[in-house]
Order: structure tokens, then C-alpha cells, then sequence
């Protein structure tokens, strides 16, 4: 039950990082594109991952991870970001990949904050539905820290 439930996880994940690339796109927000991009194949992976991993996926996956980590360092150092959304970026996209490699706890923190302060950004650009959404969220998130586990 509990393999069962970590699979219904990464498959809802993905098919919130699907509507989110749609939802930034659309509004010309590129960089939360680039990122949710990025979360749909780390969460793809993290729904095919066996118990063991190739040394070859593991790095395609740092390659990745390290590709969508630059696209959003140089949009921060060029202006296109502001702290908060770079950490917010970069809080989501860390959390995702500790939470495939079982470290549940901290990438769980690291989600409820990301989402958090996601919810502030949305909150500002007058994106009520989206904030309310990073709110549950990162109540899930929380509930999943206290927990420690992916389920």
C-alpha cells in the first residue's frame, strides 16, 4: 500500500508540473516553466526508479538537475528573478530531488518552503488561485516532513 501510494504521489506531482509549465508559459513567466519542466522528468524518474539506479541514470539526472539549476542561476544574476522566486526555484527543484533519493524529511521542508513563498509571489502578481494552491501545498508539504516519508 504504501509503493502504491508513493506512485499515486509522483503521478499527481507530474500532472501538477504539466499545468504549471502550461500555466507559466502562458503567462511569460519562462524560468517556473523552465523549472516545472524540469520537475515533470524528475518526477517521471521518480515514479520508473527501481531500487536500484544505473550509474548512467543517476547521472543524466544530476545533468539535468545541474542544467535547470544554471537556467535559473543566470535569469537571477541577469534581473529576470527576484530572491524570492529564485529560492523558491531552487527550493522546489532541490526538495523534488531529495525526496527521489529518500531523504523525505528535509526535501519535504524544502517544499513547504518553496511553495510558501511561491504563494507570496502569487499573492502579489494578484494570482489568488494560484497562491491559495502553493498554500495547500505546502500544508501537504508539512504534513509529509512531520511524517518523513514520500506516501
Amino acid at each position: 500500500m504504501v509503493y502504491a501510494g508513493r506512485k499515486t504521489g509522483w503521478i499527481l506531482g507530474s500532472v501538477s508540473a504539466v499545468l504549471g509549465t502550461i500555466y507559466f508559459y502562458l503567462l511569460d513567466m519562462y524560468v517556473y516553466t523552465v523549472l516545472d519542466v524540469g520537475l515533470v522528468v524528475l518526477l517521471a524518474y521518480a515514479f520508473f526508479k527501481k531500487d536500484t539506479v544505473s550509474k548512467d541514470v543517476q547521472t543524466w539526472v544530476r545533468v539535468l538537475t545541474g542544467t535547470v539549476m544554471l537556467i535559473i542561476s543566470a535569469a537571477a544574476f541577469n534581473g529576470m528573478l527576484t530572491v524570492v522566486e529564485t529560492v523558491s526555484t531552487f527550493g522546489l527543484l532541490i526538495g523534488t530531488v531529495l525526496l527521489t533519493h529518500g531523504r523525505e524529511s528535509l526535501g519535504w521542508v524544502l517544499h513547504a518552503m518553496a511553495h510558501l513563498l511561491a504563494a507570496y509571489l502569487g499573492y502579489e502578481k494578484e494570482q489568488a488561485f494560484f497562491a491559495d494552491l502553493q498554500i495547500a501545498s505546502a500544508i501537504v508539504s508539512i504534513l509529509g516532513a512531520i511524517k518523513g516519508k514520500t506516501t
